[in-house]
């Protein structure tokens, strides 16, 4: 991917996801939640993500927004957390 962003409501967040040449492995982590694209999941022109959230002890709901593009392709998701 050319792109993997982790932003909050006012976009803040992460927009450059770290490299694992080992894994090949992409990886952005802002508060409470990990997105990861590895280069193995890319079939038929896409690319499978996966999404780790941390328990939310807050009590309250919370919202993050997950964001990529590769080439012509580009896709965004409301990731929210009861």
């Amino acid at each position: 991917p050319q792109s993997l962003d982790i932003l909050d409501y006012d976009g803040n967040g992460t927009n450059m996801p770290e490299y694992d040449a080992a894994t090949g492995t992409y990886t952005a982590t802002y508060l409470w939640l990990t997105a990861t694209i590895s280069e193995s999941s890319f079939y038929e022109g896409k690319y499978t993500l996966v999404l780790t959230a941390e328990k939310n002890t807050t009590g309250k709901a919370r919202t993050l927004y997950v964001g990529g593009m590769d080439k012509n392709y580009s896709g965004s998701m409301k990731v929210r957390q009861e």
